[in-house]
């Protein structure tokens, strides 16, 4: 009973900064560039961007830019999500 309970050691910021999972670039930029597809894909629906972008004059073309962009930012998400729900893997013994 009076046996006392180890105390957590605290590690520096730079231990911490290892340890965190680190999103792959590959993934944000594919999902940045969705992003903006939308942007410009809804912007074409809802406004007249065909001063701006001449291949805009056909809404039907910018429903498939902006559905192009939706499903980009969707991959991205699904693997950015399955990404940080995986384990990390164990430390390198650094000895």
């Amino acid at each position: 009973m009076g046996q006392a309970r180890p105390q957590p050691q605290h590690q520096s910021g730079v231990a911490k900064a290892e340890q965190a999972m680190r999103i792959p670039l590959q993934l944000l930029v594919l999902d940045a560039v969705g992003t903006v597809f939308a942007a410009v894909g809804v912007a074409g629906l809802v406004t007249d961007m065909s001063r701006f972008l001449p291949f805009m004059v056909n809404k039907d073309i910018a429903g498939v830019v902006a559905a192009a962009g939706f499903a980009l930012m969707t991959f991205a998400m699904i693997k950015i999500a399955r990404h940080l729900r995986t384990p990390p893997p164990p430390p390198a013994d650094r000895s």
